[in-house]
This record gives C-alpha cells, structure tokens and sequence, in this order.
C-alpha cells in the first residue's frame, strides 16, 4: 500500500544525489540543496483522488520550478502541507509564509516555488490527483491557514488517525476512496475559512497579535488583555483578529500549547515531569493540562510518550 524511499541506505557521499533523482521523479523540475550526506525519506500512498505522503528531512532548500508536466507527474492543481513537526518557510508569487507544526500551507502546483526547510522536519503533504478542493481558490499564494482554525484542527486529527492505523499490505480500494473523499471534504473546509487578502488592515493586526503570542505562549498570564497591552491595541482588535480564523484568543493559546507538547513529548527530550512539562507551557494546572491534551490526542501524556518512545 505505501511506497516508501529513504536516503539512509545509501553511501553518505551519493545521498542527495539519490534525493534529487527519487524526489525530481515524484515532482518534476524539483530541486534540492542540502548537504551530501543528507539524512530524508519519502512514504506515500493514494487515497482514492488523493495522494498522502509523509516526508522527513534534514535543513534542506527545495526548489521547483514551472515545467512542462510529464504524464502522471504532479505539475498541475496545489499542494496541502502540514508541518508536523519543526517548521519551513515556502515562497511563491513573490510572497512567502512561515508554517509552523499544525498549519496547513497552500501552493500552486505548477507555478515556480521554494520551500526552506528547518533541521528535523517533518511534514504531510497531500496533492489532489484528479478535481480537487483548491481548483477554483482564487487567493494570494502561498497561503497558510494556523493550526488553531477548528477545521484545520479537525484535519489534523484524522491525518493521524490514519498514521496510527496498522494498514495491510493490500487494502480495500473503496475504503481508500471513502478515506479519501473525507480528505478532500476537510481540505474544502479549510479552504473555505481562509481565503483573504493580506493588504487587508485586519490582516496585519492578526499577524502582529499572532507573532506576539507565538513568542509569549509560554507566559501564564497570555490572555487578550495582555496582548491588547503589549500591542496597543484594543481588546476587540485582539478578539477579531481570531474570529477571522474562527477561533477565539483562549482556543488558539490552548491549541498551540498542545501542539507544543506533543511535539515535545515526541522529542524524547527530558522535561522532568508531565507537572514540569504543564507549568513549562503556560498551564496553571497539570490536571487540566492532562485532560485537554487527551480530549485532543485521545491519549494521556504520559501515554502519549510512552507511544512515541516505543
């Protein structure tokens, strides 16, 4: 069912060569400059009208340019990134946007693009083989939706759920192509709560409110009226600022807390304690803390690591 490649089984110096051979064959006219000794795997598989694949890599500068699509390649409709952990920054248009772990980034297909990718990435990308959600948005690109929006929150969710699945080695094709109209109807969710102008004043408020909180997130005293404070803004501003991405002040804090820890979690770094790792994030209760983070992992923190670790 999945396709995989990886870099690891190859001598240290023939690395991104063998990269750059296997990636350019899944997007033509691709790119990338990195160091030789390049450690990175590829392993997708086709859900229905949708191709799923999860990619790790060291710091690398991704490349591709407008070419003549070859039959079957993937040149033409967009790509949908998720970073799941560290971050990368794709550039399209003349515009560029930093994703971070849980956003979902829009890019045109087959329109020149780079992405500079941080050391230890790894992020889901899926492309639309056949119609998809994005043929008729008409938005500046690149463009990123925060992984606090709830729809985006909601795709998350299921791209892990079917990471965590143990799939056969043949599946059933109509269970793909269900798994994959799902997909595509959380893509169309996504989109449909985040095509704007960046001119937009509105849009230059949220950006500052959401630099300042992505720096602070780790202060227990984050709330709207600290933000308002800092920025000199309203505390309407900052409310409406996140009514945009259909969330609230509270929601996005809360969720980027939880994206933090998992991603800590998955480390396999020592933080301490679950108390330590809580009060670490901003979280005035541990026990709090341990709920949420099951409501939204469907598992405990300590369960969670204990996952990840095995």
């Amino acid at each position: 069912m999945f396709t995989r490649f990886s870099t690891l089984g190859q001598p240290r110096e023939q690395r991104l060569d063998y990269w750059n051979q296997m990636m350019g064959g899944v997007y033509h006219g691709m790119r990338i400059t990195a160091s030789r000794e390049i450690a990175a795997s590829w392993s997708q598989c086709s859900l229905g009208g949708v191709r799923l694949a999860d990619v790790r890599s060291q710091k690398a500068l991704v490349d591709r340019w407008g070419t003549t699509p070859r039959p079957g390649s993937s040149s033409e409709g967009f790509h949908f990134l998720v970073a799941k952990q560290g971050h990368f920054v794709v550039s399209q248009r003349g515009r560029a946007a930093t994703v971070t772990a849980g956003d979902l980034a829009i890019l045109s297909a087959g329109e020149p693009y780079q992405i500079a990718v941080s050391e230890g990435n790894e992020s889901l990308v899926m492309d639309c083989l056949g119609k998809g959600p994005a043929v008729a948005l008409d938005c500046k690109l690149p463009q990123r939706v925060h992984g606090a929006v709830p729809a985006v929150g909601m795709l998350w969710d299921f791209l892990r759920s079917l990471e965590r699945r143990v799939w056969p080695e043949t599946a059933d094709p109509q269970d793909l192509e269900v798994l994959g109209e799902v997909l595509l109807k959380l893509l169309s969710r996504c989109l449909g709560l985040q095509l704007e102008d960046p001119s937009d004043s509105t849009t230059g408020t949220r950006e500052r409110v959401l630099s300042f909180v992505t720096k602070h997130l780790t202060d227990n005293g984050l709330r709207t009226a600290m933000i308002a404070q800092a920025l000199s803004v309203s505390p309407r501003s900052v409310q409406n600022a996140f009514t945009t991405m259909a969330t609230t002040p509270t929601a996005f804090i809360l969720s980027r807390r939880l994206a933090a820890a998992a991603e800590i979690l998955e480390s396999g770094g020592d933080f301490g304690s679950i108390t330590d790792l809580a009060f670490d994030l901003g979280f005035n209760d541990s026990g709090y803390f341990a709920r949420r983070f099951r409501m939204r992992f469907g598992l405990s923190p300590n369960q969670y690591r204990r996952l990840k670790r095995n």
